[in-house]
């Protein structure tokens, strides 16, 4: 991080943290709180897996999606085109990507932590080696914002190739109207 920052220089990395911590707040809302929940109902009605893990995933791409779409119209009005605006819109698909977070939820419920932190670790290594190569090779702020997206795609990448190694695809998913509401 801290090599990333002298890279950058002040302006670039408080131009990147800002879009970062500008992403985290719609992200919060699309998980909408409801972790709780779902590793609750997981693990008490363990053979509805797959409609509350698919109404679950249904209702955080959602509400992604459509926080996704507000972040954009807001940096489209305050920052217009530009590469600030590319890294907004790259840094923003994160709030989509969030709707993985099922699969860590069904890792708590059954107790199996190790495969979240595995997929995590995997992302964080995979993802600063391409940070030190961009250092080398003397890449822009835009690059940087592509590193971070690329490490939020393997984690969500791993957190599924985990599941469906650990499950095998015996559970069928599947979006409930009744249960969402």
């Amino acid at each position: 991080g801290a090599w990333v920052a002298r890279h950058l220089a002040p302006a670039d990395f408080g131009t990147l943290s800002y879009l970062i911590a500008l992403v985290a707040l719609p992200a919060a809302l699309a998980a909408m709180g409801l972790d709780g929940l779902i590793v609750r109902d997981l693990v008490s009605r363990r053979h509805e897996a797959g409609e509350i893990l698919g109404t679950a995933l249904g209702l955080r791409v959602g509400a992604g999606v459509v926080l996704y779409l507000g972040l954009l119209a807001f940096g489209w009005g305050e920052l217009g085109p530009g590469p600030v605006f590319l890294m907004l819109a790259m840094l923003g698909l994160e709030i989509v990507l969030q709707g993985a977070n099922v699969f860590d939820l069904y890792f708590q419920a059954r107790v199996a932590n190790k495969w979240t932190v595995a997929a995590g670790t995997l992302a964080t290594i995979l993802a600063s080696a391409v940070r030190v190569a961009l250092i080398l090779g003397g890449a822009s702020v835009v690059a940087f914002a592509g590193a971070v997206m690329l490490e939020a795609i393997l984690i969500a990448a791993g957190l599924a190739w985990f599941y469906r190694r650990m499950d095998q695809g015996r559970e069928r998913w599947r979006f409930s109207q009744a249960r969402a509401r």
